[in-house]
């Protein structure tokens, strides 16, 4: 009788243990170690990519917020909007960014 009942606490320790495992693994997709950004050269300047696990999640080839189609003019300037959007991710966030938040960083607009 008492064997039969080690077992089954044994048992419900293990169920219990591989439930909580399963819901920590698959229940956070957007965990602080496992976004990058990634900075790449495009045609006219540079841009950035959000990647999650290293698949692309987002790829942004123009300064966000601007209604015109430009490009970064530094890989630093990309990097910087790219984190940015990063940290609002781990935050859980909306992550757009307001013309404000690109002065705030001091992103250069270059006008065509």
């Amino acid at each position: 009788m008492l064997f039969k009942l080690g077992y089954r606490i044994l048992f419900s320790l293990v169920l219990i243990f591989i439930i909580v495992a399963g819901t920590v693994k698959w229940g956070s997709t957007v965990g602080k170690d496992n976004l990058s950004v990634v900075v790449f050269k495009g045609d006219n300047g540079y841009g950035y990519s959000i990647n999650a696990e290293g698949k692309p999640l987002i790829k942004q080839e123009y300064i966000p917020a601007i209604e015109e189609k430009i490009s970064f003019s530094t890989a630093t300037d990309a990097e910087k909007v790219g984190c940015m959007v990063r940290a609002k991710l781990r935050r859980r966030i909306k992550p757009s960014i307001s013309c404000g938040e690109l002065k705030k960083l001091g992103i250069y607009i270059k006008q065509n």
